[in-house]
């Protein structure tokens, strides 16, 4: 125990104190049955944190570090505690929200996942007769066995929120550590932060749902492979093989993904020389690795690509301002418009003018403001990496997969409001230490475009502003309609102010 903060102790201690808290809550606020499930779950969570903490523990991780992931976890359990509360009182009058759930997606698979544990069923047919609750079935039995062996005759939704929180903040300290061993030490404290209290990851980490555990078993599945590529040993490479299998139930496309991107990462550490000394077949091994991922990638998406009825879906998800756009374009525009449309999305200019729900609007502008600012640093880096000499490295490559993540996200997803951020969520480790990257490369160069992008990107932010305040709020007769001209609208002030910053440096 020497070798664990003061905070991981503290932590211990109250654990049946926080215990009886969440079964006081679960139960209406009369009594604390199942206090004792509570504190097996938070036990648990404790040495699922202990272990990634002597996983990183050869990167000599500072202390403050695990208080960090100690409070990621808290702040995503109390988020969960707060949707349970909050949103029968103050949510929409839905089955969803009365449940106290965020995600209709959680609250199906988390009954089915009660039923299948009360059932006495084995739990293995979570994978066999559940796809239309769970598509792949892991999260289902994930849950299920939570409830069956760690539960008790009452369902208790905040069981498995309490272990989605605790999971989720894992990625905290392996993000930490991908970050130390790729760049340094600011930039991993940077990417940890970041995470930390980026707000889909909260708002995910804080739900039943899969993405809570695919943001951590990323950002493990990539630290693994950079110890095993380090050290080369067996031990190592079984290692690397935990995370990328238990991925697999929750998601084989995005286990896929990962498997590309380990892959792309190994190129850019190639040792010719090292290569050459080795037997062909693991050299062949390597290369069959990335061909079936990069075929399961595909087929994944195979028959979305060629689903005739695809822009259909897109016209469905898209709201009265788009279909304006789409009744004035030619219909094979209409996909890539969509689809860069939900990049952006949320949009931090919709959200503040949004009315309705006020508990809503707050949930809203948080996610919005979070990725705003993200993205506007994935942009930034973008914008580096395209202006320096081309060079393959891992910011080179995971910059390009990231890309290739989200688009695929938006494409997915029709661009809309909910799954697409959701589904993009899952790579947010790489999409913060590249935004930390960013950071790192502006701080050591001095560079000024980082001002100028921030102008840009705020010139736009509030032309879109007046243009939805216009048509939600006060209609001051705002004389643009027609969003290209926003666009173009914005990208000229942008412009002007690139010019006057630039004239006024020299």
């Amino acid at each position: 125990m020497n070798n664990y903060p003061r905070s991981l102790l503290i932590s211990i201690v109250s654990v049946p104190l926080l215990a009886l808290l969440l079964a006081w809550v679960s139960s209406g606020f009369t009594s604390v049955h199942g206090w004792l499930s509570f504190a097996a779950v938070l036990i648990l969570g404790l040495l699922e944190i202990m272990l990634v903490w002597r996983l990183i523990s050869a990167e000599k991780p500072p202390d403050w570090l695990l208080s960090l992931v100690l409070l990621a976890a808290f702040l995503r359990l109390a988020l969960g505690v707060f949707w349970f509360l909050a949103l029968p009182s103050w949510g929409y009058d839905t089955e969803v929200q009365r449940a106290g759930y965020i995600m209709e997606d959680a609250l199906h698979r988390d009954d089915v996942s009660w039923e299948l544990s009360q059932s006495g069923k084995p739990l293995y047919h979570a994978f066999q007769y559940y796809s239309h609750t769970d598509q792949y079935g892991g999260l289902l039995f994930h849950n299920a066995a939570i409830f069956r062996y760690l539960g008790t005759d009452i369902h208790y939704p905040l069981l498995t929120v309490a272990v989605s929180a605790i999971f989720s903040s894992l990625a905290v300290a392996l993000v930490w550590a991908v970050a130390n061993i790729l760049w340094d030490k600011i930039a991993a404290n940077m990417s940890a932060w970041f995470l930390a209290f980026y707000p889909e990851a909260m708002l995910l980490g804080s739900s039943q749902m899969r993405e809570a555990f695919t943001v951590t078993l990323a950002a493990g599945a990539i630290y693994t492979f950079l110890r095993f590529w380090d050290e080369r040993n067996w031990l190592r490479f079984f290692v690397m093989l935990v995370p990328l299998i238990i991925c697999l139930a929750f998601s084989p496309g995005f286990t896929a993904f990962l498997l590309l991107t380990l892959a792309l990462l190994a190129l850019t550490f190639y040792d010719w020389d090292w290569l050459r000394n080795q037997s062909p077949w693991l050299v062949i091994g390597w290369g069959l690795v990335s061909l079936i991922a990069i075929t399961v990638i595909i087929s994944f998406n195979f028959d979305l690509i060629f689903d005739t009825d695809y822009q259909t879906y897109l016209t469905t998800l898209a709201s009265g301002k788009v279909q304006a756009i789409f009744e004035r374009t030619p219909e094979w525009s209409h996909a890539p418009f969509l689809v860069l449309y939900g990049v952006f999305r949320p949009l931090l200019p919709a959200a503040l003018a949004a009315t309705g729900n006020h508990l809503w609007q707050a949930i809203a502008i948080w996610r919005a403001l979070g990725w705003t600012v993200l993205l506007f640093l994935i942009l930034y880096a973008t914008f580096l990496i395209l202006r320096r000499k081309l060079r393959f490295d891992s910011a080179f490559v995971l910059l390009t997969l990231n890309w290739l993540f989200i688009i695929s996200a938006s494409y997915r997803g029709g661009g809309d409001m909910w799954d697409n951020p959701r589904y993009r969520v899952s790579f947010a480790a790489v999409q913060v230490m590249l935004a930390a990257w960013a950071l790192m490369q502006q701080r050591d160069t001095k560079d000024p475009w980082l001002r100028r992008t921030i102008g840009m990107t705020a010139s736009m932010i509030l032309w879109f502003l007046l243009w939805y305040v216009d048509r939600k709020i006060i209609d001051f007769g705002f004389p643009i309609v027609w969003i290209p001209d926003i666009i173009l609208l914005g990208l000229l002030t942008g412009g002007l102010y690139v010019i006057w910053d630039w004239r006024k440096k020299r």
